[in-house]
């Protein structure tokens, strides 16, 4: 990875990946992030700079996946010491709305509520 420390590299991966909206909640007018919303798995980073980003999806009928992932190599691909980015998923079968971020969780929350009423 030259002159990219790991801690550095994993970082602005992260910030890369903080740019990748969930389709999803954009259509629910609360917009979050594949952290936020819990759909970011795992990132892994290898030495030579090739990363693998691990996504659960919110359903086996998902389909955002093309999407999704060509987002996540659009802002990925382009940071500092990243030589490949490659996405994969899961079933669909695990996420679950409490993995939503809890502060996100309570925003999304006041943010419905201030819309719609309640």
């Amino acid at each position: 990875m030259g002159a990219v420390d790991a801690g550095s590299l994993e970082r602005a991966i992260r910030d890369g990946l903080a740019r990748v909206k969930d389709p999803c909640s954009l259509a629910s007018v609360f917009p979050m992030n594949l952290d936020e919303m819990g759909l970011l798995e795992d990132i892994e980073i290898g030495q030579d700079g090739d990363v693998v980003v691990r996504l659960r999806l919110t359903s086996p009928s998902c389909l955002m996946i093309g999407f999704l992932a060509t987002e996540i190599e659009r802002f990925v691909a382009p940071v500092e010491g990243v030589r490949t980015v490659t996405v994969t998923h899961d079933t669909g079968m695990t996420w679950d709305p409490s993995m939503i971020r809890a502060d996100v969780r309570e925003r999304r929350r006041l943010a419905l509520l201030d819309r719609y009423g309640g």
